[in-house]
């Protein structure tokens, strides 16, 4: 889910490019939409802006939601102030140079 219209337009343009099957973008803010959501997601990647107020809560309200398939993945971007280690399905934590990734199971 992509709330810039334009980086939408980029994205829906690289996965018709690129011949993704099964691959959907999605033009909307997370933060309205993800209660709307309607189906179960293999693999859900964020990138919210670091300083957004709410980045903390983001994988409780995915799974609240339910929005991950059986065995999908959420990795959620952020910056070195977020440590989501203790969230009780987290599983990894990746740091390249200012960019962290948590993935959560």
């Amino acid at each position: 889910m992509e709330k810039s219209k334009i980086h939408y337009q980029f994205i829906s343009k690289t996965i018709e490019q690129l011949n993704l099957k099964g691959v959907q973008a999605i033009h909307g803010d997370v933060s309205r939409s993800i209660r709307n959501l309607d189906r179960d997601f293999d693999l859900v990647f964020a990138d919210p802006p670091y300083e957004m107020a709410g980045v903390k809560e983001f994988p409780d309200k995915i799974f609240e939601n339910r929005s991950l398939a059986p065995n999908g993945w959420l990795i959620v971007e952020h910056s070195d102030h977020i440590d989501f280690r203790k969230h009780p399905r987290f599983r990894d934590h990746r740091h390249y140079g200012s960019v962290n990734f948590s993935f959560f199971e």
